[in-house]
C-alpha cells in the first residue's frame, strides 16, 4: 500500500479508513489519534487504539463515542460566537464537544504570560489553613476546558473544519510525538503538526480533498 503523498513530516493515504487504518496504525504506532469523522457516521466507525485519542462530536452523536471508548478523561468545548441557526424553537448551535482519552502532557500550552511572582495571602481549604504563599506563573497559560476560536468559514470543505490554533493547542497538550488522522478532511491536523514539527499520517477518501491537502501543506501532487 503506497502513500498518495509523502514528505519529511507528512504521509497521506487516499482510501477508506475503515479498510486500511488498522494496517497503517500497526506500522506507524502513533501517540495520538485525531478522530473527526462526519458526525453522522460515528455509529459506524472502527475502534482505534493509541496512547491518546481525541474525538470531535456533538450532543446527538456523543453516545456513539462513549460506546466505543468509555468515559473520557476530559471533556472540552469548542465555542464559536458565529453559531448556526437551526430552529425558532431551539438555541443557536455555538459549540462542539471534544472528548479526550488517554495520556497527556502538562496543560500549560496557552498564550505567553507574565511570569512575575505573585504573593498569595493566607487561605484555607475546609479546616486546613495555609500559610502565605508565592505563586510563580508558568511561561504559558493553562489550557481552558472551553476553547474559544471562530469557525474557519473560509475552509473549502465547509465552515465546520477545525481552526488551526485549536488543533495546535490540543496536540501540544497531548504531548504526542506522532499523530494519525484517519479522516483528514482539508489538512488542519497536518498543518498543525507541521507547525509543531511532529510527524502526521493521514487517510482521506475524497481525492479532491487529498489534492487540496497536498497543495495547502506545500507539496507536489502524487509522489507515488
Amino acid at each position: 500500500m503506497n502513500p498518495y503523498y509523502e514528505d519529511e513530516l507528512n504521509v497521506l493515504f487516499h482510501g477508506n479508513s475503515d479498510q486500511i487504518a488498522d494496517e497503517i496504525i500497526k506500522k506507524c504506532k502513533p501517540d495520538l489519534i485525531v478522530l473527526d469523522p462526519p458526525f453522522e457516521i460515528w455509529g459506524e466507525t472502527p475502534i482505534y487504539d493509541a496512547k491518546s485519542i481525541v474525538c470531535f462530536t456533538n450532543f446527538r452523536y456523543r453516545h456513539y463515542v462513549e460506546m466505543r471508548y468509555g468515559e473520557p478523561r476530559m471533556e472540552l468545548i469548542w465555542h464559536f460566537k458565529d453559531g448556526r441557526w437551526t430552529s425558532h424553537k431551539l438555541p443557536r448551535t455555538t459549540h462542539e464537544t471534544i472528548l479526550y482519552y488517554g495520556e497527556s502532557g502538562e496543560a500549560y500550552v496557552g498564550e505567553r504570560q507574565d511570569q512575575t511572582p505573585k504573593k498569595k495571602g493566607k487561605g484555607s481549604i475546609g479546616v486546613h489553613k495555609m500559610e502565605e504563599r508565592v505563586y510563580t506563573p508558568r511561561p504559558n497559560k493553562a489550557l481552558n476546558s472551553v476553547l474559544c476560536y471562530p469557525r474557519n468559514v473560509s475552509n473549502p470543505f465547509g465552515c465546520w473544519g477545525k481552526p488551526l490554533k485549536l488543533m495546535e493547542d490540543i496536540i501540544k497538550w497531548s504531548g504526542a510525538q506522532s499523530v494519525f488522522d484517519p479522516y483528514a478532511g482539508s489538512e488542519t491536523t497536518a498543518r498543525a503538526c507541521s507547525n509543531l514539527a511532529i510527524p502526521c499520517v493521514m487517510i482521506e477518501r475524497n481525492k479532491d480533498a487529498c489534492d487540496l491537502i497536498i497543495q495547502r501543506i506545500g507539496g507536489t501532487l502524487a509522489l507515488f
